[in-house]
């Protein structure tokens, strides 16, 4: 079950998941789609992740997580199981990017978040190029759907890479985020 402002919400399961390690990319996703069997209303919706068969899912990882919201990623979550994690970041360029822009960031964030400009309420996640443009934005009431929502959008996205810039957000960056 998840809590999220409206929209984007398959890029939000794909990120998700992908966070959770229950996939690692979108070579695990088979299809992603709305339940045509539930009543579509303004409440609750039915979104069908459908997995590859033969991928393997380790359980202990997501054992007590049962609901998805907009709070805290360790609300409901297995910080033991996040310990254990042997994934660690790689970082394959060494890049330099202007202080100067960079101070500049969250201004041009505001500048795309339309819903925020409307309700001053929301959260935003940016990938912004090397240059320091906007390249995808993603807003949700809660961070961590936002952030979800930005990198399950890049996830399936083919083309893109995420060595090709960096992630700026307009919350504060908790060390689940990062």
């Amino acid at each position: 079950i998840a809590m999220c402002s409206p929209g984007n919400e398959a890029e939000m399961a794909v990120g998700l998941l992908f966070h959770q390690g229950i996939i690692q990319s979108m070579a695990d996703v088979l299809d992603v789609h709305f339940c045509r069997f539930t009543q579509p209303n303004t409440h609750s919706q039915v979104l069908v992740v459908e997995l590859d068969p033969a991928l393997s899912i380790d359980l202990k990882r997501i054992e007590t997580r049962q609901i998805s919201n907009s709070a805290c990623g360790l609300c409901g979550s297995n910080p033991s199981a996040m310990q254990e994690s042997e994934s660690k970041p790689v970082f394959p360029k060494i890049w330099t990017f202007s202080s100067q822009r960079l101070t500049e960031l969250p201004t041009i964030l505001v500048q795309h978040q339309a819903l925020f400009k409307l309700t001053g309420g929301l959260h935003a996640a940016a990938f912004v190029s090397l240059s320091g443009d906007v390249i995808l934005y993603r807003e949700d009431v809660g961070r961590h759907n936002a952030l979800d929502k930005l990198i399950g959008s890049n996830l399936m996205n083919p083309q893109f890479s995420f060595d090709q810039g960096l992630l700026i957000m307009s919350s504060r960056a908790s060390f689940e985020l990062v």
